[in-house]
Formats: C-alpha cells, structure tokens, sequence
C-alpha cells in the first residue's frame, strides 16, 4: 500500500530548536537572535514548524546541552530536526540559496 500526502505518520511537523540568550548585551547579536527567530516563524506559513525556542541564561539544562551539541554557547544555534544549522548567517545563507525550504518541509520535494 503507498501513502499518499495526506496519510498519517511520521511526516509531523518539523522540529526547529533554537537556542538563545536573553540576557545579552550585544545589541547586534540580540538582533541577530530575533532575525533568526522571525525567519523560521515566517515559514511557519509555508510548512508545518514545530519551534522550540530553549533560552540558555534562563535554562541551565538547556545551557549544558547547547555545550554538548556544538561544543560551545555560540547563540543563536539552529537544529532543523536534530541537524545543526549554525547560527544566523548559516540560516540566512540557506533562505537566499533556496535551500531552507527543502530543509524545513522535506517530504514536500520528495526528500526523506
């Protein structure tokens, strides 16, 4: 039996996590945060997002597994379905490639 486009199963929304910090002073990487975060809510028209926005100056947990997923508290930090992007610039070089799409809503274009 083929599943078609609108069965059932493990096609659900696909899991963006985003880590942040709240209590930072740079105001260009602040920016820089928000940007990030209004790029993935913007494709929320597009595709079904499921946005975990984990902020690490509030969230211990949420600090030490920024640390053990990249090494590092560089913020923000984007997974796409557990696949880290990289921070803003990764994710904005993806929108203008055309490549973010393809990322957030793979099953749209074929992809598993």
């Amino acid at each position: 039996m083929e599943s078609g486009p609108d069965d059932a199963g493990p096609r659900g929304p696909t899991k963006v996590t985003v880590f942040v910090a709240s209590r930072m002073a740079d105001t260009l990487a602040r920016s820089r945060q928000r940007r990030a975060i209004q790029l993935l809510e913007q494709k929320t028209m597009e595709c079904e997002l499921e946005i975990d926005e984990r902020d690490i100056c509030l969230d211990d947990a949420a600090k030490e597994e920024l640390r053990q997923r990249t090494g590092g508290y560089a913020v923000p930090a984007v997974f796409i379905n557990d696949r880290h992007i990289g921070g803003f610039d990764q994710l904005e070089a993806l929108e203008e490639n055309e490549e973010l799409a393809a990322l957030l809503h793979p099953f749209a274009s074929g992809q598993a």
